[in-house]
């Protein structure tokens, strides 16, 4: 019998388009998973290589700590609230591939409004014998020539045989009411941007978990590919502004605008694989009610935990944002700054893939307290710290605990959430609680603490904060042990050591 024409076209493209399947799996993943790896490289290195220098060029433009803190510290807030709220249109309307295109599109285009907005003028004062002599005015950030020639523009009494005198000093005069004016600006852009755009990475990760099925657990060798992105632009970022400097005001300048756009490059990348990448939907879900969202609280030990992961979270959000500024502090180069931050991915990636056997070895208490106890030890050691390089060493360290315990709190909420059938709410509530309340309260907090106390002495009381909800988790969860020692489960049991029946 002769096959028929269409059915014959038909059979040798699909043997094409699964010979090439077939030809990309020897690649050691599927083409679809592919896809998802790219779009966790590119949006994190996006991610990375802007919000690692965006303190540092918020400083630059004149900010006072406490107005970074606010203006990066905004971010997890709106997203406490935006990401829930777009999660439950793009399951409602089943059009997640739409929201997460508009997010990455207003998040691409909040931060092209924060380079666009003129920056505030500054102008350089030499002082000799207690005389101010103004050198330079109305200078806004990289608006000047790669090099500066004080001698020319100083009176010629501040000036002998073409070299500066060393009586002479410099400091950097900026109007207050413009430098408030800017950051009211930026505020609101900052604002509105992240309610639209805190959507991408809540939703990515919500997409990939139900892409991957029974696999969930692989969603951390996929979220390995973030850190790696992280690293990757970090690095070059780092490298390329520490190449562009510039004199003003008898200090070397950094040119971080730079980063802005490495950013656009790897957002229009992002952009381009969210068209390509398959989304599924769950199906089969219960309906969410206040009874089912509150078995997630109801015993001593889930409670602990929640109040550990809000802790944790405050802690994320100080050290994130404000390590960098540290190390700027210690005269690090951006080379250093950027090489720092990348190690510390490099060590975060390598850490997601131990998780799984620190959990199988301690179990979610042990882990999760061992990663408080840690940050504690860390943050105490970052106060003491004199070199830039002992502090990358703290920096790359706390990297790793943050990969464990995220992995152990990822994996503690879906062992309870799970039997409920509220797997994605539950992922969605840690979310908001982690990102938005803690680590938006933790950089705000950060930046007032920095303001008012200095740097090192913050580092202190976030180490007395963490050491407090240390003792509290303890306690809470040695009396739920006593309370339920009778459960044939419970939540500081290791997690099963289950076989992978199937490679990424």
């Amino acid at each position: 019998m002769e096959e028929d024409p269409q059915e014959r076209k038909a059979s040798e493209e699909t043997k094409g388009k699964s010979s090439f399947r077939e030809r990309f799996k020897m690649f050691g993943c599927t083409l679809e998973i592919f896809y998802y790896k790219v779009v966790f490289f590119a949006s994190y290195g996006a991610f990375g290589c802007l919000m690692t220098f965006l303190p540092l060029y918020f400083k630059q433009l004149g900010l006072s700590a406490a107005q970074t803190g606010i203006l990066i510290g905004v971010r997890p807030l709106c997203q406490a609230i935006g990401a829930p709220f777009w999660g439950v249109l793009a399951d409602k309307y089943k059009r997640r591939r739409a929201i997460l295109l508009i997010g990455a599109t207003a998040w691409l285009a909040k931060n092209m409004l924060i380079l666009a907005v003129p920056s505030s003028h500054r102008d350089c004062v030499a002082i000799a014998g207690g005389t101010s002599h103004l050198v330079e005015r109305d200078i806004s950030v990289d608006s000047r020539e790669n090099s500066i020639d004080l001698n020319n523009t100083l009176p010629t009494d501040l000036t002998h045989t073409g070299t500066l005198t060393p009586a002479v000093s410099y400091i950097i005069q900026v109007n207050k009411a413009e430098l408030w004016n800017l950051f009211y600006i930026l505020l609101v852009i900052v604002v509105v941007g992240e309610i639209f755009g805190s959507i991408l990475h809540p939703l990515l990760d919500g997409c990939t978990v139900d892409y991957l099925g029974d696999e969930r657990k692989s969603y951390g060798r996929l979220r390995t590919w973030g850190s790696v992105g992280m690293v990757v632009s970090n690095l070059i970022v780092g490298l390329v502004i520490n190449h562009y400097t510039y004199e003003y005001c008898g200090e070397i300048q950094k040119r971080y605008s730079i980063a802005f756009y490495f950013f656009v490059a790897f957002m229009v990348l992002t952009m381009i694989f969210l068209v390509l990448v398959e989304i599924v939907y769950s199906e089969g879900q219960k309906e969410l009610s206040l009874t089912v969202i509150k078995d997630l609280f109801d015993s001593r030990e889930k409670f602990s935990f929640w109040l550990a992961a809000i802790a944790l979270g405050i802690r994320d959000g100080f050290q994130a944002d404000f390590n960098s500024w540290f190390l700027d502090d210690l005269k690090a180069t951006s080379f250093e700054v950027g090489l720092a931050a990348s190690l510390h991915f490099v060590f975060s990636a390598l850490c997601f893939f131990l998780a799984n056997y620190m959990l199988e070895r301690f179990g979610y208490f042990m882990t999760i307290a061992g990663g408080v106890a840690s940050y504690i030890i860390l943050f105490i050691c970052f106060s003491f710290a004199q070199s830039p390089w002992v502090a990358i060493v703290y920096y790359v360290a706390i990297g790793g605990v943050f990969a464990v315990f995220w992995t152990a709190c990822v994996a503690y909420i879906g062992s309870i959430a799970s039997p409920l059938a509220i797997g994605a709410a539950a992922q969605g509530i840690l979310n908001g609680l982690f990102v938005g309340v803690g680590i938006g309260g933790g950089t705000i907090l950060g930046g007032l603490l920095v303001s008012s106390i200095g740097m090192r002495a913050a580092y202190r009381v976030f180490a007395f904060f963490l050491a407090l909800i240390l003792l509290l988790f303890l306690g809470l969860q040695w009396s739920g042990r006593q309370k339920n020692s009778g459960d044939p489960i419970s939540s500081y049991q290791p997690v099963p050591n289950q076989a992978d029946d199937q490679e990424e």
